[in-house]
């Protein structure tokens, strides 16, 4: 197994590691949002209920066990450490994975083919050992991992690097574009009848319902879906992954093969995609603080 081999399956040990913590996290945070929801509208339904009722009973229990999971997935998941772990585990993919493209088109500290080898041996070292910590929740790889494994021409670099992580940052981005406006809309619409309720309670009374807890319900729900949008960071990842896209783009755009070494592009390359890399840990290791 040459050394390119042998970083190129741990890069995809590392992704798994990574992409198993963001299940569980992101799985943690829906979950969290669609209680805190339940458990406000439970309660709202049992504040319209009959004070010694059965129903009143059992919805109050309801509400009550659904407050209380989220409140345990967020001390016990949704936690700084957590975060971090994840944030570290990819970093450390993304950090393998850029060395790997480097070596594989002979560029940076790489270009010399006699000490390549060691380099690469010795950054696969340094990296591992900032992670060693992480073998506990460390995963199989599922599959062969995105780095890559031999050498690489001009169109090969282009294709594998450049034009791969345009189409990802574009394809998240898009994503994350729509799950952005659903959850903007949603939190406006919310906020929107619960004033308009607020106007009205005073000259329609509690009548057939308890106005001032319909309320309350809206303005929580308004906040929980503040705080997931928040806690997703939708809108800061939109705009990094869209301003990465727009720079390799243009390199794209403005590299020719004919005048250009694949080394050179890999320099330019990797420089573009560590600066996004920086970007992407500042927005989660900010959330983890």
């Amino acid at each position: 197994m040459s050394i390119l081999e042998l970083v190129a399956d741990r890069q995809a040990i590392w992704s798994s590691t990574a992409n198993s913590l963001k299940f569980g996290i992101d799985s943690a945070r829906k979950t969290s949002f669609f209680l805190s929801i339940g458990g406000a509208l439970v309660a709202s339904l049992a504040s319209m209920q009959a004070a010694d009722g059965v129903a009143r009973t059992i919805l109050i229990s309801v509400g009550a066990v659904s407050l209380a999971i989220s409140g345990i997935i967020g001390s016990r998941v949704l936690t700084s450490e957590h975060i971090r772990k994840q944030i570290r585990a990819r970093a450390a993919s993304e950090a393998l994975k850029r060395e790997a493209y480097l070596y594989a088109a002979a560029a940076g500290d790489y270009s010399d083919l006699d000490t390549s080898n060691s380099k690469l041996k010795a950054v696969l070292d340094e990296i591992e050992s900032q992670v060693a910590d992480l073998t506990l929740v460390q995963r199989q790889a599922n599959g062969t991992g995105s780095s890559p494994r031999t050498s690489l021409s001009f169109g090969d670099y282009l294709k594998a690097r450049v034009e791969a992580q345009i189409a990802f940052y574009s394809r998240k981005s898009a994503q994350y574009s729509n799950s952005s406006k659903v959850l903007h809309a949603a939190e406006f619409a919310l906020a929107f009848v619960a004033a308009i309720l607020t106007a009205l309670a005073g000259a329609i009374g509690k009548g057939a319902f308890d106005i001032a807890a319909i309320i309350g319900v809206l303005t929580t729900c308004a906040a929980a879906v503040v705080a997931h949008l928040q806690a997703s960071r939708y809108d800061e990842l939109i705009i990094s992954y869209r301003a990465a896209a727009a720079k390799l783009e243009k390199l794209k755009a403005t590299t020719d093969e004919k005048t250009t070494p694949v080394a050179a592009l890999a320099n330019a390359t990797e420089e573009i995609l560590a600066a996004e890399t920086n970007s992407w840990q500042a927005i989660w290791s900010d959330k983890s603080k």
